[in-house]
């Protein structure tokens, strides 16, 4: 049985991905193993990173193709730069809308995994839960929005001269599916897909 690892994934308006790329750029002056790259290492908000049958991706692009013809697109408001193991991101403000998405996703998508998969990073007790029963450590209250610039050598490494998290802040249009590489980056795009316009009231 083949088997992939992959990302569901909010993609950024193209100007917040610009912006993330060119910060990903900025941060090559230190030792690091992650470069983000318009079409090869993608900017992203993971919603859900399952491990699925390669058979079964032509039936998750249908699902997830249905899922954005009803969720509306997304509006995040970055909040702060975040440390972690080596990874450095702006993380978003939990918001009711993604919440949903991200509740809609797995209910649609757990029942398809393949196995559970090592997550790479140290868990608590409530994420190792998350991770045997969703094949994903942060869901629900573990859940925190990030888009990742990096991944620093020394896990001690601070950056100085940094743009405000706030430029990152914007509309996130579109739901997306890719491989997922190492250090949790998007580096195939195997299906991308509009939200639904906001309607206004």
């Amino acid at each position: 049985m083949e088997t992939i690892d992959v990302d569901v994934v909010v993609l950024p308006e193209q100007t917040i991905a610009d912006r993330a790329y060119q910060l990903s750029r900025a941060l090559q002056r230190y030792p690091n193993e992650l470069l983000l790259s318009e079409g090869v290492c993608f900017a992203h908000v993971s919603v859900y990173m399952p491990r699925l049958r390669t058979a079964d991706l032509p039936r998750v692009g249908e699902i997830l193709a249905g899922i954005a013809r009803r969720v509306p697109q997304l509006t995040l408001a970055s909040q702060d730069y975040h440390y972690s193991e080596g990874y450095f991101d702006v993380g978003y403000g939990r918001t009711g809308a993604i919440e949903r998405l991200q509740a809609e996703v797995i209910a649609a998508l757990n029942p398809l995994r393949a196995a559970v998969r090592e997550s790479g990073h140290t868990l608590t007790p409530a994420e190792e839960q998350n991770l045997q029963q969703y094949g994903y450590p942060y869901v629900s209250a573990n859940f925190r929005p990030h888009l990742t610039f990096t991944w620093f050598k020394d896990s001690a490494q601070v950056v100085e001269g940094l743009p405000p998290a706030a430029d990152f802040s914007g509309a996130f249009p579109e739901l997306g599916l890719f491989e997922r590489g190492p250090k949790g980056t998007c580096i195939r795009q195997l299906g991308v897909w509009p939200l639904a316009p906001i309607i206004a009231a």
